[in-house]
Parts: structure tokens; C-alpha cells; sequence
């Protein structure tokens, strides 16, 4: 009888520390993801509403995307930063796929400059060109 009672002490010590943390949301932050790749279609006029897509990779299953902000420079640079949060806890090791459409708003004539930001705060660029009507 006394070889049974200590594997069931054993095991009610375990769940009575364990129970209180699965009932938590796990903890997350917030932060600016990298950008591999933009579409930036053609055919834009001035007077239409602008916008391209972003994609990239999570590397692991801990990020989950959450939002796309976009910084206007006059006269023609905008910058765009992809956020993710990021949880903490057990992550499966595979290349997670995002994209997302980025809105631009209404771009006047000429060419735009897209410079995509990463989170350690390097960069890349491209070109949007808008026509006249």
C-alpha cells in the first residue's frame, strides 16, 4: 500500500503546480517581422486607390502576423513595417508562409518608393509607378 501512495503524492504535486499555467494565455510580444518579397502591380493612374502585397517566412510556428504599418515620407517614399506577435512556449520548427495586402491610399503621379523594413532595422527597396489619368 505505502509503494502506491507516493507515485499518487508525486503525481498530485505535479498537476497542482502545472493546473494554474494552462489555464493562462500564453505571453506574447509584438514585433517587426522581415518582408521577402512585394508585388507591386502596374496599371496604377493618379486618382486610384494604391496598394501591393508583402509576403514572407516565420521561422518557426510561434508567430502568428498581426498588422501592416505604413509610414508616408513626403515627397514619394513610404515605409512598410509587418508586425507578428511572437508566443512563448513549445514551437514547431517549420517555415511558416504570410502575405498581406499593404493599402497606399491615393499616390500622386510618378514614381514611388517602397522601402520595406526589418526588424533589426535594415531595409530594402522598390519602385511603384503611378501614370497620369
Amino acid at each position: 500500500m505505502k509503494s502506491m501512495i507516493l507515485p499518487f503524492v508525486l503525481s498530485m504535486v505535479f498537476f497542482a503546480t502545472t493546473a494554474p499555467a494552462l489555464d493562462r494565455e500564453p505571453e506574447k510580444r509584438e514585433m517587426v517581422v522581415a518582408v521577402n518579397d512585394v508585388y507591386v502591380p502596374s496599371g496604377f493612374a493618379e486618382g486610384d486607390e494604391t496598394f501591393v502585397v508583402i509576403s514572407g517566412l516565420f521561422p518557426n510556428s510561434c508567430y502568428t502576423f498581426t498588422r501592416v504599418e505604413v509610414k508616408h515620407i513626403p515627397p514619394a517614399t513610404h515605409e512598410i513595417y509587418a508586425y507578428a506577435n511572437v508566443y512563448e512556449g513549445i514551437c514547431l520548427t517549420v517555415l511558416v508562409p504570410f502575405s498581406a495586402e499593404v493599402k497606399l491610399g491615393l499616390l500622386t503621379m510618378g514614381d514611388h518608393t517602397l522601402r520595406l523594413i526589418n526588424g533589426d532595422g535594415t531595409y530594402w527597396e522598390d519602385t511603384l509607378r503611378v501614370a497620369d489619368d
